[in-house]
Parts: structure tokens; C-alpha cells; sequence
């Protein structure tokens, strides 16, 4: 998590703009128009639930005149180590809200007229150093100059989804596991239950969006780094309008076998996974494969395919950014409504006939 991770709850653009202090910030305004997409700064209006998992921003800052509603909330958002500082709170209530942000298991304290609560816990055991854990989850995105937590389009404290830092074309997203795991095929199945819910979400956002097919594909390792992996950290590309990558995987050999991932991960065999329109195909892994190997399968003959090469430059840090434009709406609208809409859970969707995660699958 980076320092410049900032959340601004209501107050006005020019207040917001004061607070910059690097990548990641987003501001949710009190004016229920649209979005705006400006470098690393996300405006996004504040007219419902907030779209961020709980303890993601190292700094969360809610002025309670313009976004009231928004203040229980934003109690909920700091991470381990970080603050929310609600200002502009009349002095008659400051004791309340003292108590409020005790009660959220914050420790309260006032500074110039505002109530700031200051989140003590620590970091889960089970993260690491990797890129997608708390310690330098979004640090590459401030290295490329596009948002971090600012970016991500909704999430709770199992699975966050956001567009990739190095899209392979426009609308190219991924769905995060929030803790550390090696693969989806390491996940209980309560959570690869969750999965499938968010891939029918993100089919019909990605559909609405582009009106294109979507393709799913991850490298799952067993071992390190196997599959392909690149991250040993379970993520999900989600990736619309791609060509068949099923005759590319099979043109190396490849063959889907009985087993789905979480079976061979319990094998301790590594996978391909990868699904569209045709259905899911889970494709065992028994000798070493090039790394990134389905990004390479995902692009055109001669165009460069390793993040690590496309990641920061001009040309991907505007698709990022247009990706997101185009998406901010679409999620919002996709999941105002749902039950659990204060952590934007999609328990709600509807799973499509023999999804990804499904338990029969393992």
C-alpha cells in the first residue's frame, strides 16, 4: 500500500486537489455527475455505498458537511496503520464521533476541529511481499502513474477486481485475490463460489461495455512459479474481444484433463485455465512452461506480450485509463442495488451454468 493511497470523501475539487500528494487518489464528491479520470486522480460522485474493500486507503480523509452519509462507512476504510480524519465536525458532536471511531475499533483522537481515527492493527500473517499484497499492493501502479486503490472498480476482503496495470487491449481486467494464495485452485470452494459470482458480473460489464465476448484465463502454480505463473499470487485475467486461445494452448500439446484446478492443485500439478464462450477447459501443467505464457497466446504475432515490457509507457498507461473511464459507470450500475452494497459484494449474481470455481469441477 502506498502512502499516496488517499481517499477524499465529499468537500470540493479545489479541497481535494490540496491533498495530492501522489498516485491513488480518489475524491468522491457530493455532485451525483458522472466520472473523471484525470492521471492519477479518480472523481467519482458519492451519491451511494462506497466501492472499496475495507482497509485499503493508508489515508481516508470525509468532510461530514458535504458527505454525512458517507462518514460510517468511511470508518471502515483505512488500512493497518492508517488514518481517517473526519473535518468539519460541529464541536457539539465531536465527542460522538469520538466514540463512533472507538467503537470501530480505531483510536480517536482531534486535531484542529476534526475527529481523526487511527487503524492499530496489523497486516494479515498470511501476506507477503508479493505485488498483490498490502505491503506493495498498488506500488507499481504510482511507479506507472495510474491510480492504485483508486482504480479498483469494487471489491471486499476476499477479492478485489481492477484493470490491469499492463492490459493486453481495452477492457482488460483482473480479479484479485485480497490474501495470499498461490492460485484460484488453492481457494475453499466458499470463495470460488464468490469467483464465479464475479465472473457473471464481469461479463456483463464487459459485454455492456465493448459488446464483446469475454475470455478468462489464469496460470495457476503449484510450485512456484509453475504453469507459466509469473506472480504466484491468484489472479484472474478477464479479458474481452480475444481471439480462441484454446487452439493456441492445444497447439502446444496441451490437453484438458478430468480434473479441474482445484483438483490439480490438491496434486500438486499445476494448470491453465481458461474460459469463454465455449465453457471452461482447465489444462494440467506437467513440464515447465515459458513464463506468461497465455499473455503471449493472448497477443498478436509481434507485438510485445511480458507486463514487464509494456507496463509505464504512454500507450498502456492511456488504455489503462480509458479502461477505466469506460468501466466506472458500468460497475456502479452493475451492482447498486445488492444486498451487501456497503463492500459491493456480488453474491447476488447469478452464476452461469458450470462456472469457474464450480466445486463439481475439483
Amino acid at each position: 500500500m502506498n502512502e499516496g493511497d488517499t481517499a477524499v470523501i465529499g468537500g470540493t475539487p479545489e479541497w481535494a486537489a490540496s491533498l495530492r500528494d501522489g498516485a491513488g487518489l480518489v475524491h468522491l464528491g457530493p455532485s451525483p455527475d458522472g466520472y473523471a479520470v484525470e492521471g492519477a486522480v479518480v472523481s467519482r460522485p458519492a451519491g451511494g455505498a462506497l466501492p472499496y474493500p475495507p482497509g485499503f486507503f493508508r489515508r481516508v480523509h470525509c468532510d461530514l458537511t458535504a458527505a454525512a452519509g458517507l462518514a460510517a462507512e468511511a470508518l471502515t476504510l483505512p488500512a493497518p496503520g492508517g488514518t481517517v480524519t473526519l473535518s468539519r465536525v460541529p464541536e457539539a458532536e465531536r465527542e460522538s464521533w469520538r466514540e463512533r471511531l472507538t467503537a470501530a475499533g480505531l483510536t480517536a483522537t482531534e486535531k484542529n476541529g476534526a475527529v481523526i481515527g487511527r487503524n492499530n492493527a496489523t497486516a494479515r500473517a498470511e501476506e507477503t511481499d508479493c505485488v498483490f499484497c498490502a505491503r506493495y499492493r498498488f506500488r507499481m501502479n504510482a511507479d506507472a502513474g495510474v491510480p492504485g486503490a483508486a482504480g479498483v472498480l469494487w471489491g471486499d476482503d476476499d477479492l478485489w477486481c481492477a484493470p490491469d496495470l499492463a492490459p493486453l487491449r481495452p477492457g482488460h481486467l483482473l480479479i484479485v485475490s485480497t490474501a495470499h494464495r498461490p492460485c484460484f485452485g488453492a481457494c475453499p470452494p466458499a470463495l470460488l463460489d464468490k469467483l464465479a459470482a464475479w465472473r457473471a458480473l464481469v461479463t456483463a460489464m464487459l459485454a455492456g461495455a465493448y459488446g464483446l465476448p469475454v475470455t478468462f484465463f489464469e496460470h495457476g502454480p503449484a510450485t512456484s512459479q509453475g504453469g507459466g505463473a509469473c506472480i504466484d499470487h491468484a489472479h484472474l485475467h478477464c479479458v474481452p474481444g480475444l481471439p480462441s486461445l484454446r487452439e493456441r494452448v492445444e497447439a502446444e500439446g496441451l490437453r484438458a484433463g478430468p480434473y479441474g484446478m482445484t483438483g490439480l492443485y490438491r496434486r500438486r500439478t499445476s494448470y491453465l485455465y481458461v474460459e469463454d464462450a465455449s465453457g471452461p477447459a482447465v489444462y494440467p501443467c506437467r513440464a515447465a512452461l515459458p513464463t506468461q505464457f497465455l499473455r503471449k497466446a493472448a497477443t498478436a504475432e509481434g507485438r510485445p506480450w511480458r507486463w514487464q515490457e509494456t507496463y509505464g509507457t504512454l500507450a498502456t498507461r492511456e488504455l489503462f485509463l480509458a479502461t477505466l473511464r469506460a468501466l466506472l459507470p458500468w460497475a456502479d450500475r452493475l451492482l447498486s442495488g445488492q444486498a451487501d452494497s456497503s463492500q459491493r459484494s456480488s453474491a447476488a449474481v447469478t452464476a452461469s451454468p458450470n462456472p469457474m470455481g464450480s466445486r463439481a469441477s475439483s
